[in-house]
């Protein structure tokens, strides 16, 4: 009786985690629809494929950082105890630093286009945390 009953609130413990990535990603996926609604009314019309496709390579970039970042950092930090709230905030600084680099030229262009890129670079990056952990087994 015991087992089961420890069973099952490891069960519990388990949905409830799963309930609440799942709800962070929502409000993530939110905020990043809420801000391309507040720009859209200012980007031109002939602009606006170039800024979705800035848009898209931000994404592609993040995720490509975050995956190497994953998987070269946070993974040996963690398995070694020392990843730390301190030591995430400025690996993730690090990462918003290493894909505003990636962009290269286009940075400019992009921030013609829709201003300062660091906080669309941020949640980018967020977003892509979030998902590698509901992609990777606890």
């Amino acid at each position: 009786m015991n087992e089961i009953l420890t069973n099952a609130a490891g069960y519990l413990a388990t949905a409830g985690l799963s309930i609440a990535v799942t709800a962070l990603t929502m409000g993530l996926r939110g905020g990043v629809k809420k801000i391309e609604e507040k720009i859209a009314p200012y980007i031109p019309p002939d602009a606006e494929p170039s800024v979705n496709d800035i848009l898209d390579t931000v994404e592609r970039i993040a995720e490509m950082v975050v995956a190497d970042t994953n998987q070269r950092i946070v993974s040996g930090l963690k398995a070694q105890g020392l990843f730390t709230p301190e030591v995430a905030a400025s690996v993730k600084q690090a990462a918003v630093q290493e894909v505003l680099a990636n962009l290269g030229p286009l940075k400019e262009k992009a921030v013609g286009l829709i201003g300062p890129l660091e906080r669309i670079v941020e949640q980018a990056i967020e977003k892509h945390v979030v998902l590698a952990k509901t992609k990777t087994p606890a």
